[in-house]
């Protein structure tokens, strides 16, 4: 598969939809600002002249030793272009919609399970398991909240780009395989900042106030600051993608959970242990499995043990595997206004892995909802929600962000 339909291909996989807009297929374009963007970073013998033909500029790419992510995304153009154009029926630069198609088609093979259809021109998504609805002004979105009964017993997350995965930041890149040094190195680098923390999950709680990378994913009990979140614009660029809001409830085997939980205490301190952390035999009784001499539960349990002395040998091997929704105690602000809690995810098979988020993520008819935002209708509903007292000042009530809010919003013209 090109590495260019494998990014959505990828994207795909872990969300079940992706978007792939017009201006993600204008290859040429892209080519032509990348390589202005690499030629800037090039030494004099890497350049890459504008005189030389598309190939010829291909074949010097390729043989570059400037390989920063730059170099990458050019490849990737390059080799996606050159397949077009090398099909039987060749797909020229303005076909755009056969682009898209002949990337579907690409993706439903290497999904077969999945019945992968095409919404809004460019949002490619699983029939079969989702079920995405746009929303075009505020109205619109409070007259769906109420036709589908999502006020009452749902949480809410809005993201800027319904291409990014929806898991804690600690998942993202290579940061899992640090968590428990990053842990350690915030504590000793800002220790007056967490000396009021005395439970791990308050510590992280202050962590992800600080956009440190933690396992902790951001819920809000308010749909109105989900759909702010979905509009905010992304500093330093120029994003056109359709925002999203997805819904979450707490599965009806579960309970939700507060901040002084046995449960959170548990998932909370597996990011204090060693990337390797081994469970060691999970079928053995709970009293066998907390017991083990040869796995690192001893350690989980001494580092529980730590903010709570009395806690008992009782782990169930289950809860490492679950995600919990939080509510965690409102002492700043932000998570105040925000009317913020979290998403607490445990691991999969192994450490660095999440557990299973979509167990937590409401279904409608056994679909995953999720309603998107278009780019050109963010800025009136942001308008409209400014007339509910919902902005930057208001989310981000620090004093910095006040100050930015009143210099290029409020006070721009």
């Amino acid at each position: 598969m090109n590495d260019f339909i494998k990014g959505y291909n990828d994207i795909f996989k872990e969300n079940g939809y992706v978007q792939i807009s017009n201006e993600d297929l204008h290859i040429s374009n892209r080519i032509m600002f990348l390589l202005q963007k690499y030629n800037d970073e090039s030494t004099k013998k890497e350049y890459i002249a504008k005189s030389l033909s598309f190939h010829e500029k291909y074949e010097k790419l390729k043989k570059c030793t400037n390989q920063t992510d730059i170099y990458k995304e050019l490849l990737k153009l390059f080799s996606f272009k050159i397949e077009c154009e090398n099909q039987d029926k060749k797909i020229t630069e303005n076909q755009i919609r056969l682009k898209r198609y002949y990337i579907k088609d690409i993706i439903q093979q290497n999904n077969p399970e999945s019945d992968i259809q095409i919404i809004y021109n460019d949002i490619l998504f699983d029939y079969k398991t989702v079920q995405i609805s746009r929303i075009l002004s505020l109205d619109g979105f409070t007259n769906k909240l109420k036709n589908q009964n999502l006020f009452s017993n749902i949480y809410y997350r809005g993201q800027q780009n319904i291409n990014w995965s929806v898991k804690p930041s600690i998942f993202r890149g290579n940061w899992i395989n640090h968590e428990k040094e990053f842990v350690e190195e915030m504590l000793i680098n800002n220790p007056y900042d967490f000396e009021n923390a005395k439970t791990t999950l308050e510590i992280l709680t202050k962590m992800q106030h600080y956009n440190a990378p933690t396992r902790l994913l951001d819920l809000t009990k308010n749909p109105y600051i989900a759909l702010y979140f979905a509009c905010e614009k992304i500093k330093n660029t120029e994003n056109k993608s359709y925002g999203e809001i997805i819904f979450f409830k707490t599965p009806e085997d579960q309970n939700e959970k507060y901040f002084d939980s046995d449960a959170v205490s548990i998932v909370s301190n597996l990011s204090m242990m060693k990337s390797d952390f081994n469970t060691g035999d999970e079928t053995l009784s709970i009293d066998g499995f907390n017991n083990q001499e040869d796995a690192d539960i001893q350690y989980l349990l001494h580092q529980i043990k730590y903010e709570k002395p009395h806690f008992l040998d009782i782990i169930n091997p289950k809860d490492l595997h679950k995600c919990f929704i939080v509510h965690v105690k409102l002492d700043n602000k932000r998570i105040i206004n925000q009317q913020g809690l979290f998403l607490l995810v445990g691991m999969g098979k192994h450490k660095n892995e999440p557990a299973n988020i979509n167990a937590n993520i409401y279904k409608t008819n056994s679909k995953k909802l999720i309603f998107v935002i278009p780019n050109n209708r963010k800025s009136e509903i942001l308008s409209d929600l400014n007339s509910m007292n919902i902005n930057k000042k208001f989310i981000y009530p620090e004093i910095d962000d006040v100050a930015d809010y009143l210099k290029n919003e409020k006070f721009s013209n």
